[in-house]
């Protein structure tokens, strides 16, 4: 359903770190924008410019930086990215 805030939990790194997203899942994102909550610290987790093939999730607290290919568009796209 359009306008549907959800909340989805990705596990984005071996360790068990999880990110919490709260948006609309097909609502699309851009470099420097909020897009999730870490939830081992409550940090804000920022999208980063990284390289030309990759974006960084950045956590502003504990400073965790994941890898996430430019292609990934919206939170809908970043879940299924992790889900792989």
């Amino acid at each position: 359903m359009p306008g549907t805030l959800t909340v989805c939990q990705i596990t984005v790194s071996e360790l068990g770190d999880v990110f919490v997203l709260e948006n609309e899942l097909e609502h699309s994102f851009g470099l420097d924008m909020k897009v999730a909550t870490h939830s081992l610290c409550n940090g804000n987790v920022y999208l980063k410019h990284s390289s030309a093939t990759h974006h960084i999730l950045h956590c502003n607290t504990c400073h965790i930086r994941v890898p996430v290919p430019v292609e990934v568009e919206n939170f809908t796209q970043l879940a299924n990215h992790f889900q792989q």
